[in-house]
């Protein structure tokens, strides 16, 4: 069972649709909604551009003013009688691990958000008394800026690299960057001018619409879709969880231990109010620039 609130986003976008249609006369422009697809590999919003998102010739979305929204080391196997005779993958790859963990800490300026995690470590030796000839492990990197992410992809490749010539290992290793995506940065107009409409309609603070929120280090392709073409794009969050139940957890210092977090079995966002603050909030946003009689037909 895989949960992240994607059920949330769809259904309140579907409502959203509804009310803006049914409120027509009172904005004009046109209004685009994307259901993107393989959010959580990081791979549809490229896909769908790859497509023909925007192409007059294939689907032709209008272009919008605004979007809102591996390592292989090679060894050689041997019996664990016999360890002068083999290239121990497990203890290479278990060094690079280990050196992977000082990248951050030494390389990166203290003030720049970085993580840098080894996610798994799989060796192919399935008896305990023999050694498999390669170890596979996956490292993962994030940072709020792309000098800072080249740097760390770099230093990543350096260290396995090295540990591999240290080991003596049968061949170079083979690294593989199964996916990647820009960095999400608000446009700071646009944070101004859809924050400005939130402040009025949910109001300003720690209970309502923060606007100075903390940097976030989860990835998110959805600004491929405004970099394709070159506009500004917007991406907000709202809470889903039971304001009575995260608010007691609140008062007794207990939210991380109390409140599941998105891809946890027990994440359920509350039907009430999520639903009404995502609709809201993706209503404000859009009329942020399409407020105004309509004067003019337009699409939807």
């Amino acid at each position: 069972m895989h949960a992240c609130g994607h059920d949330m986003h769809m259904t309140c976008l579907l409502a959203y649709c509804e009310l803006m249609i049914s409120a027509r006369e009172h904005w004009s422009g046109t209004l685009v909604l994307v259901f993107q697809p393989a959010e959580e590999r990081g791979t549809g919003a490229q896909a769908m551009v790859d497509d023909g998102l925007y192409s007059p010739t294939r689907h032709a979305v209008p272009i919008p003013d605004v979007v809102f929204s591996g390592h292989v080391v090679p060894a050689r196997t041997g019996h664990a009688s016999m360890p002068e005779k083999l290239i121990d993958p497990i203890v290479m790859a278990a060094s690079a691990v280990m050196r992977l963990q000082t990248l951050v800490s030494r390389e990166v300026h203290p003030s720049e958000h970085a993580v840098v995690t080894v996610a798994s470590f799989i060796s192919g030796g399935k008896a305990e008394n023999v050694v498999g000839d390669e170890a596979v492990i996956a490292v993962d990197i994030r940072a709020n800026t792309q000098e800072t992410r080249s740097r760390l992809g770099e230093g990543v490749r350096r260290v396995v690299e090295a540990e591999s010539i240290a080991s003596r290992a049968v061949k170079p290793p083979t690294i593989e960057q199964t996916r990647s995506f820009p960095v999400t940065v608000n446009d700071p107009a646009v944070t101004a001018r859809v924050g400005k409409a939130f402040k009025l309609h949910f109001g300003a603070g720690e209970d309502s619409y923060v606007e100075d929120f903390l940097r976030l280090s989860f990835s998110e392709d959805f600004c491929i879709l405004a970099d394709a073409v070159g506009k500004p794009a917007l991406l907000f969050a709202y809470g889903c969880t039971e304001p009575d139940k995260f608010d007691q957890a609140k008062r007794e210092g207990m939210v991380d231990e109390r409140i599941p977090g998105n891809h946890s079995a027990l994440f359920a966002p509350a039907i009430f109010p999520t639903m009404q603050v995502g609709v809201d909030a993706y209503a404000l946003s859009a009329l942020a620039w399409l407020a105004g009689k309509r004067e003019s037909d337009g699409e939807v």
